[in-house]
C-alpha cells in the first residue's frame, strides 16, 4: 500500500507545483496588462475540467486553430454550458503566452464582441481557459482570445 500513497502524493505535488508556477506567471501578466485593476477569475480544478469535457473527448471538440496551437471543447460545468480552450503543448511557448491570454481575456470579457472568461485551471502544464459558451463561436463577430 505504501507505493500507492507515494504515487498519489507525487501527482499531488506535481499539480501543486504547476499551480504555483502557472499562478506566478498569471499574476505577473495580470499586473502587467490590467494596471492593478481587479478582474475576478475563478480557478477550476483539473478534475472539474476533465469531467466537463469528458477527458477532452473528440465528441466535445469544437474548433482547432489554424496553426494547431489550441483546441476548443464544449462542456458542462456547474450546470452551465462552457467552452474550454486547451493549448497544445508542442506549439505553446511555456505558460507565459497562455497567462497573457488569460489577462487580456479578463480585461475584454465585458465587451459584447468577446466571449466572457469565466475562469481557468492552472493544474495543467499549460493553463486551460473556461469561457461562457456561445453558439455563434464560428461567427466573425465573436472573438476568442
Amino acid at each position: 500500500m505504501g507505493w500507492w500513497r507515494k504515487k498519489k502524493s507525487k501527482t499531488a505535488n506535481e499539480k501543486q507545483s504547476l499551480v504555483h508556477e502557472n499562478g506566478k506567471v498569471l499574476l505577473e501578466k495580470l499586473i502587467e496588462y490590467c494596471n492593478g485593476k481587479s478582474n475576478p477569475i475563478k480557478n477550476f480544478s483539473a478534475s472539474q475540467i476533465l469531467r466537463a469535457t469528458d477527458n477532452f473527448s473528440h465528441n466535445n471538440a469544437l474548433y482547432r486553430s489554424r496553426p494547431s496551437s489550441y483546441q476548443c471543447y464544449r462542456g458542462m460545468l456547474e450546470d452551465r454550458l462552457v467552452l474550454v480552450k486547451k493549448w497544445v503543448a508542442e506549439f505553446s511557448s511555456r505558460s507565459g503566452k497562455t497567462c497573457r491570454d488569460i489577462a487580456i481575456s479578463s480585461m475584454v470579457s465585458g465587451h459584447k464582441n468577446f466571449l466572457k472568461l469565466l475562469g481557468c485551471s492552472l493544474e495543467f502544464p499549460y493553463p486551460v481557459l473556461v469561457y461562457e459558451y456561445a453558439d455563434q463561436i464560428m461567427d466573425h463577430n465573436i472573438y476568442l482570445m
